[in-house]
């Protein structure tokens, strides 16, 4: 059987080694959802949770989204604001997105 979705993660990246580069005390997010799970609720758990264990470390967190992915209005919605646009590593463009984490989650 499938799982819904894969574990996110967060992580302190350093320049030149992360597609979401915004500073090198802000963590990097990533998570995957089975596409059968998409638009199921997998996605915004993983995100609030992960977004509710970095405020306890951290003032703000960034991820990177492909322009033109639904997910983007679910990272919208949770905080997330357009910092930068970026060719990503297939030559596509993505977005790089942070949220400040001082607001109650």
């Amino acid at each position: 059987m499938r799982r819904p979705a894969q574990p996110g993660f967060a992580r302190c990246p350093r320049r030149g080694h992360s597609i979401a580069f915004v500073d090198a005390g802000t963590p990097e997010l990533a998570i995957a959802v089975a596409p059968a799970h998409i638009g199921r609720g997998a996605g915004s758990q993983m995100i609030a949770r992960l977004l509710a264990d970095a405020a306890a470390i951290y003032p703000a967190v960034a991820l990177s989204v492909r322009v033109g992915n639904p997910a983007k209005a679910l990272y919208e919605c949770m905080g997330f604001v357009i910092v930068a646009e970026i060719t990503n590593r297939v030559g596509g463009k993505s977005f790089i997105m942070r949220a400040p984490l001082t607001w109650p989650l």
